[in-house]
């Protein structure tokens, strides 16, 4: 299975990412709301110096916890995508500064849809 996430940014940025940023995208189990989400598919990669746009695609496949997408009602998942603003993250307590750009919010995939939009909004 391939799911593409279309990352869009709240506004056009004028220059590149600066060196060391990076971009993180997951899709998670949300269903147990008292603990944190299971990570059902994660990719990470370097967006040092990625040029200004509008949109980013980020693709998800290969993922060992597809089949309990299916499992899931709609708000039980959850998208997460951030992009570090010139640093990366060195563990998973400290995820998010100032600048960075983030999102988290339910998906669903009715109709065989293989593509999740998300609006990233900056802390």
């Amino acid at each position: 299975m391939l799911i593409q996430v279309f990352v869009v940014m709240p506004v056009l940025l004028n220059t590149t990412f600066p060196k060391n940023s990076q971009i993180t995208v997951s899709l998670k189990d949300w269903s147990t709301i008292d603990q944190p989400g299971k990570i059902l598919c994660s990719r990470s990669f370097d967006f040092s110096y990625q040029p200004p746009s509008e949109k980013y695609i980020v693709k998800l496949h290969n993922c060992p916890n597809w089949e309990f997408l299916d499992t899931l009602k709609a708000n039980e998942r959850l998208v997460s995508a951030v992009i570090n603003y010139g640093w990366k993250p060195i563990n998973s307590y400290n995820w998010l500064k100032k600048g960075d750009y983030y999102t988290n919010a339910p998906f669903s995939l009715d109709s065989g849809a293989t593509s999740i939009t998300v609006d990233l909004v900056k802390f």
